[in-house]
């Protein structure tokens, strides 16, 4: 064997181990990412949402078990559509879900919500595609 086909071979060894090294890496970034942002419902059906009309807390009955952080599991999620960020387009986007019959998974937050502590609050929300 040629000394330049030698050295092909090994550019190619080493470009799939690197290959290799990085697709390990990204699938530990992504576990862990996961796990550092929370614990996540999974899809579900929306069963009843609404908000107060004495505070900005907004709710939403989700199907299947309970969930949440062990000093509030339950079965429906709080939030703030006032003061939480984005609190509003969460309302808007769940509504909108609701309507078009798609099940939504809530990315929860580690504690509970602060208002009516025996619920969780979220995180984030996906919208089943």
């Amino acid at each position: 064997m040629r000394n330049d086909q030698k050295y092909l071979q090994s550019s190619r060894l080493l470009k799939s181990v690197t290959n290799t090294k990085w697709i390990a890496c990204l699938i530990l970034a992504v576990v862990l990412c996961d796990s550092a942002l929370g614990q996540s419902t999974g899809y579900r059906k929306i069963i009843n949402f609404g908000c107060h009309n004495t505070d900005g807390t907004c709710y939403a009955y989700l199907e299947g078990d309970v969930f949440g952080p062990t000093a509030c599991t339950a079965s429906s999620v709080r939030w703030n559509a006032e003061a939480d960020p984005n609190g509003k387009a969460i309302l808007t986007l769940l509504a909108g879900a609701f309507f078009a019959d798609k099940r939504v998974a809530f990315n929860l937050l580690d504690n509970c919500y602060p208002y009516q502590t025996e619920f969780p609050t979220i995180r984030f929300i996906n919208i089943e595609p």
